[in-house]
């Protein structure tokens, strides 16, 4: 991995730790900053992208990736303090899922995010 990139991660948690982040509650509260669907299940998509973000940061090691079961579906949160990124994965009726994106805001650096996107075809 190039030195640019592992800078641009050291950035990215530095930025992240000054800045702050939010509780689940209150990403949800802003909105998604986008809504995916997939044909593959919630707890396929839940899965991938709990696997993918907590090995997206070699330098840092493992990230703090929380997985939950919910009423209808999983939701998956990426931050230690708070919460940095959230994924809400839900069970569509006729099958597959829908994914709802919720970040605290844009970071510098952004490794985590393309996770979201490619787990809905994995």
């Amino acid at each position: 991995m190039p030195l640019s990139h592992w800078i641009s991660i050291t950035s990215l948690f530095f930025v992240t730790a000054i800045a702050g982040c939010a509780t689940p509650s209150e990403l949800r509260e802003k909105g998604p900053a986008y809504v995916l669907t997939s044909n593959i299940s919630a707890k396929q998509v839940a899965a991938c992208i709990a696997s993918k973000w907590e090995s997206a940061s070699p330098l840092f090691g493992t990230q703090p990736v929380n997985m939950k079961i919910q009423k209808d579906g999983y939701s998956v949160a990426l931050g230690n303090e708070g919460t940095m990124f959230l994924v809400d994965v839900k069970e569509l009726p006729g099958g597959g899922s829908s994914t709802a994106f919720f970040k605290y805001r844009d970071p510098p650096v952004k490794i985590f995010e393309p996770h979201v996107k490619s787990c809905q075809s994995e």
